[in-house]
């Protein structure tokens, strides 16, 4: 209720606290309250009994970090040392497998090669002990020459030879062949030895001749020959320079547009009055790379003012008698033999007559 106004209230009586109030109570609890897991990220608190471990340590190791490196350091090292080697190291030929094939590691037609060369690549297959036995006979037309040259020779030439069992010949040929092939020379073959046949083939370079043969005797049991011979071109130069005084005075060469080849060097010998010189040469027509016939030579004589003549051809018959006109030819060949174009009797080349001289 509100105090009544009218009612005279007690003086200077102090003025009325409030009782103090009791502290709220507690609330009791029957048990233990229930802790939540703290996250993740919160590390967790040790104590005595549960220790923290400590962080794992790194595993790298110094020592052990500079022997592996000096372990790959060598590796390399050596690794380069073996590829060096192996390229400044000659390199064998290969040798001819079943299915031969050019060996391309060879000597290229552009670059230069020898016939020592050309052989000695062709020892690497064939070991025959022994040498050639017959020259090369297929003509070759020399620089600037307007005919063909044979060296009839067998000294300038390089080979290598010997005799193979039946077995092993058609093999052994193959190899040679394929080490001529790998040279970079162009074959040409003349007879494959198939069956009972011989082989015969011919490789040319700019800079070398070679030819391989295989003879196969009538026995077919008994050994084989084989020849692997070269020539350089130079020596084909140099005989063809001394067949050149012969060459450009034969009449044939001049007035027709035959091609000939001449084998050989001349031969000279005296002729029958002093001053006077007989020379010789072999000679042929040339078709397909071929000399076409044997037995044939071209018959020089020389005057005393050492200028040669052609006089000839010459079969394995004697020259016709009539055929020794002039006081040269007598001179040059009076007393040698000579047939009579009428009656084929034999006779010799008169003398000249005195004052004729």
């Amino acid at each position: 209720m509100y105090p009544d106004p009218n009612q005279q209230q007690p003086p200077n009586q102090p003025p009325q606290q409030a009782p103090p109030q009791a502290p709220p109570s507690q609330p009791q609890y029957s048990q233990q309250p229930v802790i939540s897991p703290l996250p993740d990220s919160v590390p967790p608190l040790g104590d005595y009994t549960h220790p923290i471990p400590d962080k794992p340590k790194s595993g790298y190791h110094p020592k052990r970090f500079m022997i592996a490196l000096g372990v790959f350091v060598g590796l390399c090292i050596i690794g380069v040392g073996v590829m060096l080697a192996y390229a400044l190291m000659p390199q064998p030929h290969a040798k001819p497998k079943t299915g031969i094939s050019k060996d391309t590691s060879k000597t290229s037609s552009d670059s230069t090669l020898t016939a020592a060369t050309a052989v000695k690549h062709v020892k690497e297959y064939f070991k025959g002990a022994e040498v050639a036995k017959s020259p090369i006979m297929r003509p070759i037309k020399a620089p600037n020459a307007n005919y063909y040259t044979v060296v009839s020779d067998v000294a300038p030439l390089v080979s290598v030879a010997g005799e193979v069992t039946p077995d092993k010949a058609s093999a052994q040929i193959d190899s040679i062949v394929h080490s001529l092939d790998g040279d970079g020379f162009t074959k040409t073959v003349v007879t494959d030895g198939s069956a009972a046949t011989n082989y015969q083939g011919y490789f040319v370079r700019k800079d070398a001749f070679c030819e391989a043969d295989l003879v196969k005797p009538k026995d077919a049991k008994a050994n084989q020959w084989i020849e692997a011979k070269c020539l350089d071109m130079s020596t084909y130069s140099t005989y063809a320079n001394e067949q050149a005084g012969f060459a450009n005075i034969y009449t044939p060469l001049s007035a027709t547009s035959v091609l000939y080849g001449f084998v050989g060097k001349a031969t000279i010998t005296d002729g029958s009055v002093a001053g006077y010189k007989r020379g010789k040469i072999q000679v042929s027509t040339v078709i397909n790379d071929q000399m076409t016939t044997d037995g044939k030579f071209a018959i020089y004589y020389q005057t005393p003012d050492g200028i040669w003549h052609y006089f000839a051809d010459q079969d394995n018959v004697a020259i016709e008698c009539e055929k020794y006109i002039t006081k040269d030819q007598q001179s040059a060949y009076s007393g040698t033999s000579c047939r009579s174009l009428k009656t084929g009797a034999v006779s010799t080349v008169p003398t000249p007559k005195k004052g004729s001289y």
